[in-house]
């Protein structure tokens, strides 16, 4: 049961900073398109429930469109249809880097590959407090895909219902913030992935393993940003994971009930278009 939701070693890193790079890019009025380069490090699990957590790099390129009919920024590409200025429909992204032979836990076992997910969102905002604050409910389901460059499989399903504030001036200040908090479900051959422990691979101290579907964690993330200039971004987020009554918390694999993640990134822009972006709104 993978997830850029799932292990935040995100595309864990970048997935998981790639929110607060879009709300932070703050030149009003914004531009159609841009291209930059993305700098992130961050400490993370190897996987939900894992006993080792790593410190992963990344340095990727990254692209930011903001038209009328689509958006792509933040890990999200939108075709904004919107049934109402409160409710809209996208579809969204996520992800996580490979796992190799070297977690403990999971020795002699087949690599955790690169998972990549894909699924509809559902954006339904409640409360606006200030004209640049928000409370919102977000209601994702993803497609989770996993692969080791020879091919890809289906794993299964995730959804991760959250309760998300956004505010793009934080306490006043030229930061910007979102707050999200909420559970995770994922379907059987999800958890299989991360959870289940085949007789062929079953030892003194890791029995054999049947996982089943269910309840994975609650989560509560941090993003902030801020942009220095038109070029220069710093962003940052924080992640604490609870897997107490986890479907699967019995599994041989699931050594940890609490997680935490962070990192923090820098952004470079150094190309964008002079066409200016359609209104949010």
């Amino acid at each position: 049961m993978p997830a850029g939701a799932f292990h935040a070693t995100v595309g864990g890193i970048l997935l998981a900073l790639l929110p607060g790079l879009a709300a932070a890019q703050g030149v009003t009025p914004q531009p159609l398109w841009e291209f930059g380069l993305v700098s992130a490090v961050a400490m993370v699990p190897d996987y939900p429930g894992a006993d080792r957590n790593q410190l992963r790099a990344l340095p990727l390129p990254y692209a930011i469109y903001r038209g009328r009919t689509l958006r792509a920024e933040g890990g999200g590409v939108r075709g904004r249809y919107r049934f109402t200025p409160d409710t809209e429909l996208d579809l969204s992204f996520g992800g996580a880097l490979p796992v190799g032979a070297g977690n403990p836990a999971r020795k002699g076992m087949p690599n955790l590959d690169l998972l990549l997910e894909i699924g509809p969102r559902l954006m339904l905002t409640f409360a606006r407090p200030r004209t640049d604050a928000a409370w919102s409910v977000v209601l994702p389901v993803r497609a989770v895909f996993s692969t080791d460059f020879t091919g890809i499989d289906l794993r299964g399903f995730i959804t991760t219902p959250e309760l998300a504030y956004a505010d793009r001036q934080l306490a006043g200040s030229a930061w910007r913030a979102r707050f999200a908090a909420g559970p995770m479900f994922a379907s059987e051959g999800l958890n299989d992935y991360f959870y289940e422990v085949a007789p062929r691979f079953a030892l003194a101290d890791r029995p054999a393993y049947n996982s089943r579907r269910g309840y994975v964690e609650s989560r509560a993330t941090a993003n902030f940003s801020r942009a220095f200039s038109e070029s220069w971004t710093l962003f940052t987020f924080a992640r604490l994971s609870s897997l107490h009554g986890a479907s699967n918390e019995d599994s041989p694999l699931l050594r940890e009930k609490i997680n935490w993640a962070g990192g923090l990134g820098l952004a470079w822009t150094f190309r964008r278009s002079t066409e200016t972006a359609a209104s949010e709104e």
